[in-house]
């Protein structure tokens, strides 16, 4: 067990009605004592109690509740506090310089779960969970990361290691004594069990994008060529005027973003410079910026101009975007309705749509809407779009899943070796089979964080706030 003591704000440093300050380590009860005046060793743990806090000088500071948590149970294992005081930023900050003046230590990023881990109070796939779940983007997200806190996908993969490790006993015991079992498993009932279990972590791995979404939200990028209405679009569907809006092609040269909430969930929009031909080394890169992010997004808002009477060259760089996109969510936006001539262009896109794509616009794979965002028509149905993609996320996922892209590259390797176990069982090769699969169970306790280095811990953690 870690002896030093460590001090934190568990809350964000802006005014509210409520800061929380959080100890942990031998030294709580001294520290707490001098904050206080009061002696909590004596007080029953876990429960709360209304107390005084006192600056340097002795002085009155705040009045405020102070919780005392004694080890191990706590959430960190160790002796525990968390004082709520008065949610002015100067006090806080004040009252955790007063804590390290007594022998405390700033907290590093995630490190009283990290405690909590080296602890045993949490396996590491849990404390993930935690991160995940004060990060999600949506409410299911919420509800997945919860699931794996609860113990869901610790059950999930143990269930997953028994199966393998049943499958790998008896087929070294069919190679190491044959005599002394009362069976020996044949060929075709290992190469169908060896089956199935890829089969099973292959389902698994399979949830990882719709689980994505749905914790760390979606990106979603307007491209469209120049003065087509993009940046105005962009505005209008974030609710205020973030993107500088000109008459002038080419005034956006680099893409801007801000995070909006859209029906509960947390969309990333990215406005993005004009796609055109152009010999304006600026303009240019610009460009290829706005290609390379268009590549990364989950959803694209394609625009276009309805008040021109035909398809022009600098379109057709957009068209070939799409072409590019078969994985992709893809709007097409038919802006400036309010003065062009929608229907010519809602026939035009959807044949040229056909042509290019694979995606099916009947199946709203790609959806085609009429908007003038000067006018803000259509914006509404865009966001009703945007959020079907997150509801295809829902209803094409289980409840438990991976939730991080560490828990998706061990899940990899599992699948890895179970794959490289049927290879070895294609050849008769028992041995081989064996050596493969044991390695996938010490991949599922590396999932677990029972065999993890420390260097992948320290990596884990430091993705956390300060306070967690």
């Amino acid at each position: 067990m870690v002896s030093d003591t460590i001090v934190a704000p568990a809350s964000p440093l802006m005014p509210s009605p409520i800061h929380i300050i959080r100890l942990s380590g031998s030294k709580v009860l001294e520290i707490l004592s001098k904050l206080t005046r009061k002696d909590f060793s004596s007080k029953e743990p876990r429960k709360f109690y209304l107390a005084r806090i006192y600056g340097e000088n002795g002085e009155e500071l705040d009045e405020g509740l102070v919780v005392f948590f004694k080890a191990p149970h706590s959430y960190t294992g160790e002796d525990m506090a968390e004082i709520f005081i008065h949610g002015n930023p100067i006090l806080t900050d004040y009252i955790v310089k007063l804590c390290i003046s007594y022998g405390a230590r700033y907290a590093r990023e995630g490190e009283f779960t990290k405690r909590a881990f080296l602890n045993g109070k949490v396996t590491l796939e849990k404390s993930e969970a935690i991160n995940s779940l004060i990060r999600a983007s949506t409410l299911e997200g919420v509800k997945r990361s919860f699931s794996v806190l609860k113990g869901e996908f610790e059950k999930l993969m143990n269930t997953l290691r028994e199966e393998i490790l049943d499958v790998v006993s008896q087929v070294e015991a069919s190679i190491d004594f044959p005599e002394d079992v009362d069976y020996e498993l044949t060929y075709e009932e290992i190469m169908r069990k060896v089956s199935e279990l890829y089969q099973k972590i292959n389902r698994i791995l399979s949830e990882w994008k719709s689980t994505k979404t749905l914790i760390y939200g979606a990106k979603c990028v307007i491209v469209g060529k120049p003065n087509v209405g993009k940046s105005m679009l962009f505005n209008s569907i974030i609710g205020y005027s973030r993107a500088i809006v000109s008459p002038i092609p080419g005034t956006t040269r680099d893409f801007i973003d801000s995070d909006v909430d859209i029906g509960g969930a947390i969309v990333k929009i990215v406005d993005t410079a004009g796609v055109r031909k152009t010999y304006d080394p600026i303009e240019k890169e610009g460009i290829e910026r706005t290609l390379k992010i268009a590549d990364s997004a989950d959803i694209l808002i394609c625009v276009f101009d309805s008040s021109e009477k035909e398809l022009q060259e600098d379109d057709e760089e957009v068209l070939k975007i799409i072409k590019a996109s078969q994985d992709k969510k893809v709007i097409i936006s038919i802006n400036k309705i309010d003065i062009g001539y929608p229907d010519f262009w809602i026939n035009l896109l959807r044949k040229k749509i056909e042509e290019i794509s694979e995606k099916n616009i009947e199946q709203n794979q790609t959806a085609i809407i009429p908007v003038s965002a000067k006018e803000r028509i259509g914006i509404d149905a865009i966001k009703e779009e945007i959020l079907k993609f997150f509801s295809q996320s829902i209803s094409s996922s289980e409840s438990v899943s991976i939730i991080t892209s560490r828990q998706k590259a061990v899940a990899e390797e599992i699948l890895q070796s179970v794959f490289t176990a049927r290879n070895f069982m294609l050849q008769s090769d028992y041995l081989g089979t064996a050596y493969s699969l044991r390695n996938a169970i010490k991949k599922i306790d590396e999932m677990l964080g029972k065999e993890s280095s420390h260097e992948i811990i320290d990596k884990i953690f430091s993705t956390f706030c300060i306070g967690k």
